[in-house]
């Protein structure tokens, strides 16, 4: 039998999970992106940075809006269905929503929507305040924004209306993928 040799990914993997509980919000945010850039898919070190995510959401750890995004982000690039980070993120992002920008506000709906949870409250919150801040709003938050309400087919008409008089305005902006 041929041993396969280790990546730095799998060698940062073996000496991150063993202190995964000691790693901060930011570096939980980090260690996730990472993986997820990486493409690991349904990954034990992505499944404990989310719960030890979780963990520290609910000791009251402060997350800034960013990780938030992130770390749901990263759970949908590495096929990580963990509900209860979801749960807790969309709680947080609820109570703290004036605090996201346009990039947290649309990558965070953009994840929820991609793994089909759709958290009571969430997509009208995010959607209320998409609506106040579409002004800065590039082409990517705005297409991000609208996949994610149609894709999940959330009734939310004005934030629609709004969404595609931003598109029409910035059209000659978006490039075709």
């Amino acid at each position: 039998r041929i041993e396969q040799p280790t990546t730095l990914y799998d060698d940062i993997s073996k000496l991150s999970i063993p202190r995964i509980a000691e790693f901060q919000p930011q570096a939980l945010a980090n260690i996730c992106w990472a993986t997820a850039t990486l493409r690991q898919e349904n990954d034990a070190l992505i499944r404990n940075a989310a719960l030890v995510a979780a963990r520290h959401i609910d000791a009251g750890a402060h997350f800034k809006p960013h990780e938030y995004s992130t770390l749901v982000w990263s759970m949908v690039l590495t096929q990580a269905r963990e509900e209860y980070l979801f749960d807790r993120v969309a709680r947080c992002t609820m109570r703290r929503i004036s605090e996201f920008g346009p990039q947290e506000l649309t990558n965070t709906i953009w994840a929820f929507a991609a793994l089909g949870v759709k958290t009571e409250g969430l997509f009208e919150a995010i959607g209320d305040e998409c609506r106040l801040k579409i002004s800065h709003f590039n082409t990517q938050n705005i297409t991000n924004l609208a996949w994610s309400y149609t894709h999940l087919a959330v009734d939310s008409p004005e934030m629609l209306a709004d969404v595609a008089r931003a598109a029409r305005d910035r059209v000659g902006e978006m490039n075709v993928q």
